[in-house]
């Protein structure tokens, strides 16, 4: 086969030509344990034959990689492990001391991506990954279809955990083979792990477009500390695995599980030597292995498992003490014998899924409290029962659910409180309920039978409530609504410039880019420039001007390989067709680590500007000169400025105003990975007809950048100073969150503010410390916006603050809301800040539009939770653990405003016993309902309310 060659762009500073090489290893490679390329950054041999840069020793080396299978996004490398390292790619020879070689010399280089071509590696031994780095090769996605395993494969034979981590590291494009393994005598290994030497803690990893054919332990993210960091990433996971999927630790609700896909027939069919057979295979697995287990909080989106004895167990306190519960949108689990097992936790989410299971659909262990199972749009089939809960507290939700098959009782109840509404019944000559002495409350609402209703009941009957007939609410607002995931939801692919060939690469130091700045060169409380550092202005829009011309291009910004940085006086404008990428590339990284940090001096301009399909990928921005306790008048850090521009993997961890796709617009734009902790306006999204946002990580005011990277200094940027319980502190009073951000700005801001934006998208955000999570508001002849919201949580004042909105309306999909309160940071005794609605709809909503929630939760204690002033607004299977307490008493749960205001909250609970009780409070609107939803305080209603669907409990 032909090895692949790269090539540097042939143009203006960074020329090259372009020479064919054999398959044989060159001459001068490398033989295993004595890799000969240099760790100073020239080009190594077989770049050298194939022409050096005609910039000599500042060119950095990069190449753009040829792959065979098409990646979802440009792939520029530091080094290629045969190219560079003479690695074998044949599977004979082991490449252990190579890759570590390798991957040592590219973190050497202040970190990048090692790539590995098509072809397979044998590892005798392991491998630990350092931070700042990529492992990346030439993967193929297994497709229902084909599952034939091609590309680069790494062939294990090396015992225990074979690949470790530290932080801010990444795999991606990699297939995990162990060649020896066996259905009779397994090897016990774990392909992927976190417990890294010396590490208590490791945050950062991303784990994408991998498959793992047989390991033992495909990933397990525990390390000694019990807290893994969290601001993990796992996408595109595929495989089988004999004991155990994933491992996913505790996380602090941070970090993502995207597209995770296991079955038996990723290692039969892989078409690899020594695959066992299907029907062995499933066998095995469903007598021995779990495809997840969770111990904490992961937002998951599309995870499928198959042939798994348990597909999905969770079991958080048993292991760390301290669980959030987990949220899963889009799941199917067939072919195992439990499908969901929960043994400790908090409250569990799942919408729009499908689980089937030989003995049960979902357990529910003995073990649990009062926590909750809320399902919507599942459908369950069962050999066995289809819910079993053996708790004598647990609470039992479920809503619009198809119970398609079951032997025994659709829903066993040991005890707590059972919620079904909306469902549907499809099994004849089976019972459909049974409930245990220990039930409190049973709610059984608008559903469907297919014999009639039948129950066996050890409780008294007027704790029962059945209401069979269609529901109706008052004003024409309709439940039971759909979401549409199944159907409408299309993710788009990630954007690319131009031109993607391997001589479209432009290197920013083959223009005259120096990373020279540190920290000492700024004064130490107005962060001015005050020593020498190279403006590297001209040489970044020197390069960007040049892959424009040229029709587009990617012009890449190696990581310097010191703690020095890149440092910037003016303003950078991307042509069409370009993507100014740095070395973090497509890699999970938290600015105190990175090496390819942009260090600016801010005016009141943005500064980067974005033509029409143009982005920014793999890079953090720190303003120099930035106070954050008085955030200056900075101009926002990226501006799109046309169609379809990008922003990927961008971190902001101090500018006042971040990313900007609103002032101008940008019709199918694609905002993924962004980390944006801006004091004022974070992220603003408007004038545009689609959009997508994912895995957006927000916070209301940066933070001090930590570690070597400290710009300018500690006192302009939190945390600084201290609070004490007498209110004695040498700074402002306020004590500073241990993210990073001042609780001043708790006052101000808001995380993601969209304006006109028609059909946007937002898929996993979490946001953390603005005023507001999510604001919506008209935006001229543009209006409002129309919207899907997928896995949103806010730790704010306001969760969602709605002021308008397009007539299409939104749907959010599992919300949850840790919302501020007095007593949730001591900081607030101090200042007396009153706690504000979690959701607020404003009267700028017309009556008409639809606004619907599907599994809404509250875990704050704040005066007030719900106002409501426009729209058609229904809350679907509603969950709150809310409460009062001596500072900020609970007055209201729901306010209803103006005549024409729809509103209905159909089937939930409230956990928590409220101080009068739970209150309604209406002022005008006849079109006011509560449906199903189970209270332990008494109701308390002003103006009215229909409860017609309102258990009378």
């Amino acid at each position: 086969m032909r090895r692949l060659v790269f090539i540097l762009l042939a143009v203006a500073a960074c020329s090259q030509t372009t020479t064919d090489v054999p398959d044989a290893a060159p001459a001068d490679a490398a033989t295993p344990g004595d890799a000969a390329a240099p760790t100073d950054g020239a080009p190594s041999s077989d770049a050298s034959d194939a022409g050096a840069p005609a910039c000599g020793d500042a060119g950095s080396g990069a190449r753009i990689v040829a792959p065979t299978f098409a990646r979802p996004s440009v792939v520029v490398a530091m080094k290629d492990v045969v190219n560079d390292y003479g690695a074998d790619a044949t599977g004979k020879t082991d490449v252990t001391a190579i890759v570590q070689k390798a991957l040592t010399d590219v973190a050497a280089l202040g970190g990048g991506t090692l790539w590995m071509p098509k072809g397979i590696y044998r590892f005798d031994g392991s491998i630990a990954m350092p931070g700042g780095v990529t492992l990346a090769g030439d993967w193929k996605q297994p497709t229902a279809s084909d599952k034939k395993v091609d590309g680069t494969v790494l062939a294990i034979h090396a015992p225990g955990t074979f690949l470790t981590f530290t932080s801010d590291a990444s795999v991606d494009g990699l297939t995990f083979w162990y060649p020896d393994q066996s259905l009779t005598t397994p090897i016990q290994s774990t392909a992927i792990g976190f417990v890294t030497p010396g590490k208590s803690t490791v945050h950062s990893v991303t784990i994408r477009d991998v498959t793992f054919v047989n390991p033992w332990i495909a990933i397990d993210t525990t390390t000694p500390s019990g807290d893994t960091g969290g601001n993990h990433l796992l996408y595109n996971v595929y495989g089988a695995a004999l004991s155990t999927g994933t491992i996913l630790r505790k996380t602090s609700s941070t970090s993502r599980n995207e597209e995770q896909h296991f079955a038996a027939r990723y290692w039969s069919d892989s078409g690899l030597a020594g695959a066992p057979s299907y029907a062995d295979l499933a066998a095995y697995m469903q007598k021995n292995a779990t495809a997840v287990v969770y111990l904490d909080n992961w937002g998951t989106y599309n995870l499928t498992t198959e042939d798994f004895g348990t597909g999905i167990e969770f079991n958080g306190p048993a292991e760390d003490k301290t669980v959030t519960g987990e949220e899963i949108v889009g799941l199917e689990i067939s072919g195992a014998k439990v499908g969901i097992d929960l043994e400790q936790g908090n409250t569990f989410y799942v919408t729009d899924g499908k689980i089937s299971a030989s003995d049960t659909a979902i357990y529910a262990s003995a073990s649990l409290g009062k926590e909750s199972l809320l399902l919507d749009e599942v459908t369950l089939a069962s050999g066995g029962n289809a819910i079993d809960s053996e708790s004598t507290q647990f609470t039992t939700n479920v809503m619009t659910t198809t119970f398609s098959s079951w032997s025994g009782y659709a829903i066993k109840a040991v005890g707590g409180d059972v919620i079904v509404a909306g469902s549907t019944f499809q099994q004849t000559g089976n019972k459909d309920l049974s409930l245990g002495a220990s039930v409190s409350k049973a709610v059984v609402m608008s559903n469907t039978f297919a014999d009639g209703f039948t129950m066996d009941s050890a409780i008294n009957q007027k704790n029962v409530w059945v209401d069979d007939d269609q529901l109706k609410l008052a004003g024409g607002v309709k439940g039971f609504a759909t979401s549409g995931l199944g159907t409408e939801l299309v993710t788009p692919a990630q954007p690319k410039p131009a031109r993607t060939d391997p001589s479209s690469l432009y290197d920013v130091t083959c223009f005259g880019a120096v990373a020279d700045c540190t920290s000492d060169q700024f004064d130490a409380k107005s962060g001015a420039l005050t020593g020498k550092c190279t403006d590297d202005t001209a040489a970044f829009q020197a390069a960007l001007d040049a892959a424009g011309s040229a029709g587009g291009g990617t012009v890449y910004v190696p990581a310097s390989r010191t703690t020095a940085t890149y440092f910037f006086a003016g303003h950078l404008a991307i042509p069409k067709g370009v993507e100014l990428l740095g070395a973090d590339a497509d890699r999970l990284v938290r600015v105190s680590d990175t090496r390819t940090l942009l260090v600016i001096e801010g005016d009141d301009k943005p500064f980067v500007t974005l033509a029409a399909k143009a982005g920014v990928r793999g890079l953090s921005f720190w303003y120099a000169n930035q106070d954050g306790y008085q955030p200056q008048d900075i101009g926002w850090t990226i501006q799109a400025q046309g169609a379809a521009d990008w922003v990927v993997n961008v971190d902001l961890p101090n500018a006042t105003s971040g990313v900007d796709f609103g002032t101008v617009g940008s019709d199918g734009h694609y905002i993924v990975n962004l980390s944006s902790q801006s004091y004022v306006s974070p992220l603003y999204v408007s004038k545009s007809s689609s959009g997508f946002i994912g895995d957006y990580q927000g916070s209301g005011g940066g933070g001090n950048s930590g570690g070597a990277l400290d710009y300018p200094t500690t006192p302009n940027n939190p945390p600084l100073d201290e609070y004490d319980e007498q209110g004695n502190t040498p700074g402002d009073g306020w004590t500073d969150t241990d993210v990073g951000q001042i609780a001043d700005a708790y006052k101000n801001g808001v995380g993601i503010l969209l304006g006109g934006a028609k059909n946007e998208v937002i898929l996993n955000a979490y946001v953390h410390s603005p005023h507001v999570g999510l604001k919506t508001v008209a935006d001229g002849s543009y209006g409002g916006p129309s919207l899907t919201l997928i896995h949103f949580g806010s730790e704010t004042f306001t969760g969602i603050d709605v002021e308008a909105l397009d007539p299409a309306g939104m749907k959010v999909v599992e919300t949850e809301y840790h919302t501020i309160a007095i007593d949730g940071y001591p900081q607030m005794k101090v200042r007396d800040i009153a706690g504000a609605p979690y959701l607020v709809v404003g009267s700028g909503v017309d009556a008409s539009t639809p606004i619907t929630f599907f599994t809404f939760s509250n875990h704050s204690s704040t005066p007030v939770g719900l106002d409501i002033s426009g729209g058609k607004v229904v809350l679907q299977q509603y969950f709150s653990d809310q409460n009062g307490n001596s500072v900020a008493p609970v007055t209201t749960a729901v306010a209803v405003h103006n005549a024409a205001t729809g509103f209905a909250m159909v089937s939930g609970k409230f956990l928590n016993a409220l101080d009068p009780g739970m209150t309604l409070t209406n002022d005008a609107s006849p079109n006011v309902a509560l449906a199903g939803v189970r209270l332990v305080s008494p109701l308390q209603t002003t103006g009215t309310v229909d409860l017609g669907f309102q258990p009378p409990m």
